[in-house]
């Protein structure tokens, strides 16, 4: 499919969304915070309009399971907390949906309308690809399991350490595994990565970022870590204390 007519598609989608008053993201920012361990905290703040429909709430799905080459390779993924924009706490539970870590927020005997926003923190490890001369982080930020136009998406990616110098950054937009790339990535001063889109995302497109590493900002497994991380995929680790 060419760019124009993807382009061409998208629009009209977007268009019938907005002209049938359906519910939408409004902005979709994320905060990713790189710790030394290699270990991730994720913010994730999504302001949500239902319009005039009625909902209890929304799902957030996250990818969890990606193809590595011939591998089936998993992160793991903690939800710390959810709320709302002064961090009030707004009922969630967990489920897994094929790849994704569904997190369903609201409360099951409440409906809200409008504008709503969700603050959500999650803790996510094994996520940082390690190459033999760089590593890096290739994140889905905002998942391609959303139903909804979202209308802008943005994501920052802060390090342990400053090393502007040495960071390369690359983004996506679109489906899973589209290599377009409607969108802008950036290394600040300071060091951060900052991502955002270009345009607005129709129902089950997204926004992935790449941002490449100089080896030891963060710590590399070690050949027997990830033996045992892998086989904790398969057989759990029930399985491994006998």
């Amino acid at each position: 499919m060419s760019r124009r007519l993807r382009r061409c598609l998208a629009a009209f989608v977007l268009l019938c969304a907005f002209e049938a008053g359906a519910e939408r993201v409004v902005s979709f920012d994320v905060d990713v915070h790189l710790e030394a361990s290699g270990e991730m905290l994720v913010v994730e703040q999504i302001v949500y309009d239902f319009g005039e429909l009625q909902r209890h709430g929304i799902y957030r799905d996250v990818p969890v399971r990606y193809d590595r080459a011939t591998a089936d390779w998993r992160i793991a993924l903690e939800v710390v907390s959810v709320g709302d924009e002064n961090d009030a706490a707004r009922p969630w539970t967990t489920s897994r949906e094929g790849r994704n870590l569904r997190i369903r927020i609201g409360d099951p005997g409440r409906k809200v309308t409008g504008l709503q926003h969700y603050r959500i923190r999650y803790r996510v490890s094994r996520a940082v690809l390690f190459f033999e001369e760089h590593d890096e982080i290739y994140w889905n930020v905002t998942g391609n399991a959303w139903r909804v136009p979202i209308d802008a998406a943005s994501a920052s990616v802060t390090l342990p350490r400053q090393v502007a110098a040495d960071l390369r950054v690359g983004c996506f937009t679109g489906a899973q595994g589209s290599r377009y790339s409607e969108c802008e990535a950036n290394v600040t001063p300071a060091g951060t990565g900052w991502f955002s889109t270009r345009r607005a995302l129709a129902p089950g497109e997204g926004l992935t970022l790449v941002l490449g590493l100089p080896k030891g900002v963060v710590h590399e497994p070690t050949a027997s870590e990830r033996w045992l991380a892998r086989v904790r995929d398969f057989l759990g680790i029930a399985t491994l204390l006998p």
